[in-house]
């Protein structure tokens, strides 16, 4: 069973991802999830990669794709482009597979 703390950084490190995701959004309309035409240094995608750190010192690989799922689990389009936009974005962080 998890402690306390585990439950707030879990939910704590999901919550910086849908903000950041969000975020990138809004910022960068349909092409936040070109990976094409993503700029890492842009501040949505750099939020994004440290919510990916986040989730990673939590539960590895497993939290990461939990959390990518919950997303976008009612939305194909966004389930699609958040896949193919955090493969290029979390690429060598933890076990989440280079493409």
């Amino acid at each position: 069973m998890l402690d306390k703390h585990k439950y707030h950084e879990g939910f704590g490190a999901m919550l910086a991802l849908s903000s950041a995701f969000d975020h990138a959004e809004k910022l960068h309309g349909p092409t936040a999830f070109d990976p094409h035409n993503a700029d890492l240094s842009a501040p949505g995608l750099v939020m994004l990669r440290q919510a990916g750190e986040r989730l990673d010192r939590f539960g590895g690989r497993d939290a990461m794709f939990s959390a990518a799922c919950a997303l976008s689990q009612t939305d194909p389009r966004r389930f699609y482009g958040i896949g193919v936009l955090l493969g290029v974005v979390w690429a060598g962080i933890g076990d989440w597979p280079l493409i």
